[in-house]
Protein backbone atom coordinates (compact mmCIF):
# COMPACT_ATOMS: atom_id res chain seq x y z
CA UNK A 1 0.00 0.00 0.00
CA UNK A 2 1.15 3.47 -0.89
CA UNK A 3 1.83 5.97 1.70
CA UNK A 4 -0.72 8.80 0.54
CA UNK A 5 1.05 11.29 2.76
CA UNK A 6 4.32 10.99 0.56
CA UNK A 7 2.76 12.84 -2.98
CA UNK A 8 -0.42 13.88 -3.19
CA UNK A 9 0.29 14.11 -6.94
CA UNK A 10 -0.75 10.63 -9.43
CA UNK A 11 2.08 8.73 -10.42
CA UNK A 12 2.44 10.05 -13.67
CA UNK A 13 2.54 13.31 -13.14
CA UNK A 14 5.47 13.02 -10.63
CA UNK A 15 6.79 10.65 -13.13
CA UNK A 16 6.59 13.72 -15.78
CA UNK A 17 8.17 16.44 -13.31
CA UNK A 18 10.98 14.04 -12.36
CA UNK A 19 11.61 14.04 -15.94
CA UNK A 20 11.14 17.14 -16.66
CA UNK A 21 13.52 18.39 -13.77
CA UNK A 22 16.08 15.60 -14.81
CA UNK A 23 15.83 17.18 -18.70
CA UNK A 24 15.95 20.56 -17.40
CA UNK A 25 19.72 19.80 -15.17
CA UNK A 26 20.67 17.88 -18.37
CA UNK A 27 20.52 21.38 -20.03
CA UNK A 28 22.33 23.06 -17.62
CA UNK A 29 25.27 21.36 -17.38
CA UNK A 30 25.81 20.32 -20.92
CA UNK A 31 24.80 24.32 -22.36
CA UNK A 32 27.46 25.26 -19.18
CA UNK A 33 30.07 23.64 -20.62
CA UNK A 34 29.50 25.01 -23.78
CA UNK A 35 29.52 27.97 -22.84
CA UNK A 36 32.70 27.75 -20.72
CA UNK A 37 34.63 25.58 -24.25
CA UNK A 38 33.24 28.66 -26.85
CA UNK A 39 34.27 31.04 -24.52
CA UNK A 40 38.01 29.58 -24.03
CA UNK A 41 38.10 29.05 -28.07
CA UNK A 42 37.17 32.98 -28.49
CA UNK A 43 39.81 34.02 -26.63
CA UNK A 44 42.20 32.12 -28.30
CA UNK A 45 40.85 32.70 -31.85
CA UNK A 46 41.56 34.93 -34.42
CA UNK A 47 39.77 36.33 -37.55
CA UNK A 48 36.35 35.24 -37.72
CA UNK A 49 36.41 32.29 -35.74
CA UNK A 50 36.10 35.02 -32.42
CA UNK A 51 32.74 36.12 -33.29
CA UNK A 52 31.45 32.80 -34.16
CA UNK A 53 32.52 31.50 -31.04
CA UNK A 54 31.09 34.50 -29.09
CA UNK A 55 27.74 33.75 -31.20
CA UNK A 56 28.03 29.82 -30.16
CA UNK A 57 28.34 31.19 -26.59
CA UNK A 58 25.83 33.33 -26.07
CA UNK A 59 23.57 30.66 -27.81
CA UNK A 60 24.65 28.38 -25.34
CA UNK A 61 24.75 30.73 -22.22
CA UNK A 62 20.67 32.28 -23.56
CA UNK A 63 19.46 28.10 -23.43
CA UNK A 64 21.42 28.22 -19.92
CA UNK A 65 19.49 31.07 -18.51
CA UNK A 66 16.46 30.18 -20.09
CA UNK A 67 16.40 26.06 -18.49
CA UNK A 68 17.88 27.70 -15.01
CA UNK A 69 14.58 30.07 -15.45
CA UNK A 70 12.31 26.76 -16.41
CA UNK A 71 13.89 24.50 -13.09
CA UNK A 72 13.03 27.23 -10.41
CA UNK A 73 9.79 27.85 -11.77
CA UNK A 74 8.83 23.94 -11.91
CA UNK A 75 11.04 23.17 -8.80
CA UNK A 76 9.92 25.68 -6.46
CA UNK A 77 6.57 27.42 -5.51
CA UNK A 78 5.84 30.60 -7.33
CA UNK A 79 5.51 33.93 -5.64
CA UNK A 80 4.95 37.25 -7.52
CA UNK A 81 8.47 38.60 -6.66
CA UNK A 82 9.75 35.22 -7.74
CA UNK A 83 7.91 35.13 -10.73
CA UNK A 84 9.14 38.66 -12.23
CA UNK A 85 12.84 37.67 -11.19
CA UNK A 86 12.48 34.32 -13.26
CA UNK A 87 10.90 36.52 -16.05
CA UNK A 88 13.36 38.58 -15.89
CA UNK A 89 16.44 35.90 -16.33
CA UNK A 90 14.23 34.22 -19.14
CA UNK A 91 14.12 37.69 -20.76
CA UNK A 92 18.04 37.46 -20.39
CA UNK A 93 18.34 34.29 -21.71
CA UNK A 94 16.49 35.09 -25.09
CA UNK A 95 17.88 37.68 -25.76
CA UNK A 96 21.35 36.03 -25.48
CA UNK A 97 19.75 33.25 -27.18
CA UNK A 98 18.08 36.21 -30.22
CA UNK A 99 21.48 38.16 -30.25
CA UNK A 100 23.48 35.05 -30.71
CA UNK A 101 21.75 33.19 -33.99
CA UNK A 102 21.93 36.72 -35.25
CA UNK A 103 25.32 37.02 -34.61
CA UNK A 104 26.21 33.94 -36.00
CA UNK A 105 23.71 34.16 -39.39
CA UNK A 106 25.78 37.63 -40.17
CA UNK A 107 28.61 35.56 -39.94
CA UNK A 108 27.99 33.03 -42.10
CA UNK A 109 26.40 34.77 -44.77
CA UNK A 110 29.39 37.90 -44.98
CA UNK A 111 31.82 34.58 -45.25
CA UNK A 112 29.32 33.20 -47.93
CA UNK A 113 29.04 36.38 -49.92
CA UNK A 114 32.49 37.85 -49.52
CA UNK A 115 31.44 41.61 -51.19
Amino acid sequence: MRNEQSSTLPDNRVDSMKLLWISLTLIILVTAVLTFVYSLRSRKAEGNDRPRNRAKMNMAMGSMFIAMAGLQAFALPTAGLRMVLLSAIAAVGLYNLVHGMRQYRRIASSESNPS
